[in-house]
């Protein structure tokens, strides 16, 4: 049920990237400012389509997934990525949400 709730939607990616250093990157991203919530890597699977530059990120919680949506706008390789819950989300009762105020730089 909460599956659709993990996932994040990441368009404008640049040409090249792989799935593999997409989820490292937003790994590392979640890690550094103490939005991961547990030990180990908050992103379970990442798929890419590479014609259209955009990918799909599936978190291991809703609520990490919430705090990722504040890197909307966050460089990667020269690229501004925009990050926003996929077209066919539908919120979970009871769940915020609003990111918590980050700044990714």
């Amino acid at each position: 049920m909460t599956c659709q709730a993990r996932r994040l939607h990441v368009e404008n990616m640049p040409f090249g990237v792989t799935k593999e250093s997409m989820a490292d990157f937003f790994n590392a991203q979640m890690c550094l400012p103490g939005l991961s919530q547990a030990p180990g890597n908050p992103i379970l699977a990442a798929q890419m389509n590479q014609d259209k530059k955009f990918a799909f990120l599936e978190f291991r919680s809703v609520d990490e997934t919430t705090q990722a949506m504040a890197f909307d706008g966050i460089q990667f390789q020269a690229q501004s990525l925009k990050i926003q819950r996929p077209p066919d989300y539908q919120p979970l009762p009871g769940i915020s949400e609003q990111p918590p105020v980050h700044d990714p730089g």
